[in-house]
């Protein structure tokens, strides 16, 4: 509690070398390519699982930022 999280938009290659001076080399190119998937949409569609496991239906990441605020700031 009290640290102070700031956002700021890096490209993937900045995100990588950051990644690379915490992670091993796998996991640095692991979170690279789901960064890259991410941006292209590729985890955009929805399925049923998640409501049949629940019983709730599936929210975005923005709507689960929206949601959960307080816990970001």
């Amino acid at each position: 509690m009290g640290q102070n999280i700031v956002y700021e938009r890096i490209s993937f290659e900045a995100f990588y070398e950051l990644r690379l001076k915490r992670d091993s080399p796998y996991k640095a190119q692991h979170l690279f390519g789901v960064a890259q998937d991410h941006a292209a949409g590729v985890f955009s569609g929805t399925d049923g699982v998640i409501e049949q496991i629940t019983g709730q239906p599936p929210m975005g990441l923005e709507e689960f930022i929206r949601k959960h605020r307080a816990a970001f700031e």
